[in-house]
């Protein structure tokens, strides 16, 4: 009778083992999905509010700037040049928008999953680096068009834009690579319960 008893409570706790694995396991899984899902959200975020600044700056402030000081802050080349790189951010922005939206954590395979965010990854950088590219030429062109039309407030306001957007740029590269970097590492952990 005791060997029975013995078999039965090994039994018991056999159960009770392989419930709480699987509940532990659930657990986690959720655990990981959560800190994934928020990687992804403030990447979202981050897009939203990237996207909302530059259609501002685009559309209202360099227009306004413009409007107000005319030719004398710069030359209509200049005006335009500086809104077509606008206009470009503003495209790259929706498509980095658009392709971040489409990555559903609850909707979609895995394997899905994983393919949308490198690509989104991939297309992040090239945009930072190109963009990062364009600016400057962009700034290099501007000033070539000036010349030595601008007056001592502008070149000032021209040297603080030029250090302000490379302190963006590179804050804009430190935070995307720290998101897609958990976002990554959400995926891999994610592959091991499948």
């Amino acid at each position: 009778m005791e060997l029975e008893e013995l078999k039965a409570g090994w039994e018991v706790l056999n159960e009770r083992l392989a419930k709480n694995e699987i509940l532990n396991e659930r657990i986690v899984k959720e655990m990981i999905s959560k800190r994934t899902q928020s990687a992804l959200d403030k990447l979202c975020r981050f897009e939203l509010f990237s996207l909302g600044f530059c259609t501002l700056f685009t559309f209202l402030l360099l227009p306004l700037i413009w409007l107000h000081f005319g030719d004398y802050t710069m030359k209509p080349a200049s005006f335009i040049l500086i809104e077509i790189l606008c206009t470009c951010s503003l495209v790259a922005g929706v498509v980095q928008l658009f392709m971040i939206t489409k990555i559903r954590l609850d909707e979609m395979e895995l394997c899905e999953i994983v393919r949308r965010s490198l690509k989104y990854k991939l297309f992040v950088k090239k945009n930072l680096l190109y963009g990062t590219i364009a600016g400057y030429i962009t700034i290099i062109a501007y000033i070539a068009i000036q010349g030595f039309y601008q007056n001592a407030i502008m070149s000032i306001a021209m040297i603080a834009g030029i250090i302000t957007g490379s302190i963006i740029i590179y804050q804009q590269y430190v935070y995307y690579n720290k998101n897609i970097h958990a976002l990554e590492k959400g995926l891999e952990e994610l592959k091991e319960f499948e």
